[in-house]
């Protein structure tokens, strides 16, 4: 009788979890990871030119790291960018734009544009959001996908030298794993 009830059970159990659409058998996990443009201009003058980019790594968040052998889907919920440590001028300004690709890549695949960003305004206040499309969201995505990596781009004009700041770029990266 007892071998019965486990055999009904374990049946019980098999069709809940084909039923549920396997969902039992997965989990999300989200994690937020970032990298930093220190910018230092020491100087004079004005329309100062500024090209640089950086590297967002997924594999820098432990739960993500931790779970990439079972990735089942990637997914962007959110790209933001804050200015820290700023120095210069309250009138100093950042223009031109904000820009993503695969990792290997050499120049932006995705771009946003940014007008007269006022650096001292926005020092150590709150994430500003980057204005990407879903589309935008799931081609990032992608590229998460096939190698954890996505290269940022900052490129454009500084109203006025000297100046320094930090500008960090926040992902948050969610995946859906299987647990099992």
């Amino acid at each position: 009788m007892k071998n019965f009830i486990k055999q009904k059970t374990a049946v019980s159990l098999l069709i809940a979890v084909f039923l549920s659409g396997c969902s039992l058998l997965e989990g999300d996990f989200s994690g937020e990871v970032h990298t930093t443009f220190m910018v230092n201009e020491s100087s004079s003058g004005s329309n100062i030119t500024y090209n640089d980019n950086r590297i967002i790594n997924a594999e820098d968040d432990s739960d993500i790291r931790d779970n990439l052998d079972k990735v089942k889907n990637w997914s962007v919920e959110k790209l933001s960018y804050q200015i820290q440590n700023y120095q210069g001028s309250a009138s100093t300004t950042f223009s031109g734009s904000m820009g993503f690709s695969k990792a290997s890549a050499s120049s932006p695949s995705i771009s946003v544009s940014v007008s007269g960003l006022n650096l001292s305004s926005l020092n150590n206040g709150a994430k500003q959001d980057v204005g990407l499309t879903a589309s935008d969201f799931a081609t990032i995505a992608s590229w998460l996908d096939s190698d954890h990596k996505v290269k940022v781009y900052m490129q454009g004009v500084l109203s006025q030298g000297p100046v320094s700041f930090d500008l960090v770029m926040y992902a948050k990266i969610k995946i859906t794993a299987g647990v099992l």
